[in-house]
């Protein structure tokens, strides 16, 4: 089952202060399909389900390039 959490929560959640993607950039992976989630009137919610932080910077920057 999903688990929604609005685009503001996920960006405050799953990143750093000031290293977050831009609501744009969230908006558009949604769109794209790069980024389960969905729109729900104005709003846009992210499945957090299946998004998982890597805390690790060497994974995480194998896995960004």
């Amino acid at each position: 089952m999903s688990k929604l959490i609005k685009l503001s929560t996920f960006r405050a959640k799953y990143f750093e202060k000031g290293e977050a993607p831009t609501v744009a950039t969230v908006r558009k992976l949604v769109e794209s399909g790069e980024l389960k989630g969905m729109k729900l009137g104005g709003q846009y919610y992210i499945d957090a389900s299946g998004f998982q932080a890597v805390e690790n910077d060497l994974v995480r920057s194998v896995l960004v390039s």
